[in-house]
């Protein structure tokens, strides 16, 4: 089957998958597809039987899927836990059609988002790196992020090709916890 079968099949059935991605830790995504676009999907990310969190995955990071007897079992958790009635995402979401779009709405929203970007090190190797922190700007194909690093220190905006996104992560634990004692309790944000 293909992968764009294999969306539509997680979105019309509020069925899980495992997505296997071109990460140079070979990670992969187990979720619900809650949107499909064009250059894009939207999951429900989910781990230990429980959703945590809305990923914005391109297209192009995802090299294939599983969908076995793991799955099967999975899903039957899931169903019997009653956890498939919170997989979707934000409706603004879902009517995003391109990155730009979705790094736009972040900054309007003010949503601080988790950000992963692959890149190519000075060996020429695939690498990743994470950021979060509020979008500063978008212009084009770049874009900015006010990030602080996992000490709570604020870094300077960091300039940033939407081309390099591995995903956008939003409303998990890890962002929604770090982000609002940034907000609330955290060191003044620079301006």
């Amino acid at each position: 089957m293909s992968l764009a079968t294999k969306y539509r099949k997680s979105l019309d059935e509020t069925w899980q998958i495992r997505l296997k991605t071109l990460h140079p830790d070979k990670d992969s995504i187990d979720g619900v597809v809650t949107a499909i676009q064009p250059g894009f999907i939207v999951l429900r990310e989910e781990f230990e039987f429980a959703f945590d969190g809305v990923v914005v995955l391109p297209k192009r990071v995802v090299t294939g899927y599983r969908d076995g007897k793991f799955e099967r079992a999975g899903n039957a958790v899931l169903r019997h836990a009653g956890a498939t009635r919170k997989a979707r995402s934000p409706i603004w979401l879902n009517q995003c059609e391109d990155l730009t779009q979705v790094l736009y709405e972040l900054k309007q929203r003010d949503i601080w988002p988790g950000l992963e970007i692959l890149f190519e090190d000075e060996d020429e190797e695939l690498a990743s790196a994470f950021y979060v922190g509020p979008v500063a700007y978008v212009d084009g194909d770049t874009f900015g992020l006010q990030c602080y690093d996992a000490e709570g220190n604020w870094e300077d905006v960091y300039d940033l090709e939407i081309s390099e996104i591995f995903k956008i992560s939003v409303d998990d634990q890890y962002t929604k916890t770090f982000n609002k004692w940034m907000r609330e309790a955290g060191p003044a944000r620079p301006i």
